[in-house]
């Protein structure tokens, strides 16, 4: 079923007019029919929604807002710090693994990135890669769209990143040949219980991890190196399989 995300607070019965970008989206390119019924995806969660009307000249559609959907969204919040890669390599990384369920994904340039953004490219990068979890969260049926952002430097994010306490910190690491997710999580989580902080997933780039960096993920934010097996994935891989595997661990995945 087809959906809308807006911030406001919805409430049934009241009456929502969608414009903009995601009104002419509706109206002009979906061509959304009076009567049609859809979710809308607010503030306090989904809700059944029907259009009321749909005015394709100028873009928009208002729609009646009805009672609560069941949520879809996981109970573990996962951000992905992902090192900026080559090409389009992180516009797959954002649409994957919103597919999956991740609550963010922050691009970080780290030492080894080949290929750094300017201020107006990184401008121009976010805007696409948002645009780009808006629809894969739609296609997915998420309640919420994933918050993505660009980052110059590991040490730019270390003040948004100790405001969320975190539960844990993990770096995908090809050097830890031990520990595993699941060691790492000491998994701790019920159908009535939620991490205070969202798991972190710290990917590196095609070059890897320098020393330096590992150091400073370990006295920073007491990250814990994890192996995702005897092989060697690609930047464009590691993040989402190991999403994957802490899902998996939470029950996420239908377990």
């Amino acid at each position: 079923m087809r959906r809308v995300f807006v911030a406001d607070t919805l409430i049934p019965g009241q009456s929502l007019v969608v414009d903009g970008q995601t009104g002419h989206h509706f109206a002009r390119v979906l061509r959304l029919e009076v009567g049609e019924t859809l979710v809308v995806s607010g503030a306090n969660g989904p809700h059944a929604a029907v259009a009321v009307s749909v005015d394709g000249k100028a873009g928009t559609a208002t729609l009646a807002i009805g009672d609560p959907t069941p949520r879809r969204d996981p109970k573990v919040r996962l951000l992905i710090v992902q090192a900026m890669a080559k090409g389009d390599k992180v516009d797959e990384v954002v649409q994957r693994t919103t597919e999956l369920g991740v609550w963010a994904v922050w691009v970080v340039a780290m030492e080894r990135t080949v290929g750094r953004l300017t201020a107006d490219r990184a401008r121009a990068k976010v805007i696409r890669w948002q645009r780009i979890a808006e629809e894969a969260a739609s296609q997915s049926q998420r309640d919420v769209v994933p918050q993505v952002a660009y980052y110059r430097s590991a040490q730019d994010l270390q003040t948004p990143l100790a405001r969320l306490t975190a539960h844990r910190v993990l770096l995908l690491d090809e050097r830890e040949t031990k520990r595993g997710i699941r060691q790492a999580l000491n998994y701790s989580f019920s159908e009535d219980e939620q991490w205070a902080g969202p798991v972190v997933l710290v990917v590196g780039p095609e070059g890897g991890f320098s020393d330096a960096e590992r150091a400073w993920w370990a006295d920073t934010f007491l990250a814990q190196s994890v192996t995702l097996g005897g092989r060697i994935l690609r930047t464009e891989t590691a993040g989402l399989v190991a999403a994957a595997a802490v899902f998996c661990e939470t029950g996420e995945l239908g377990g």
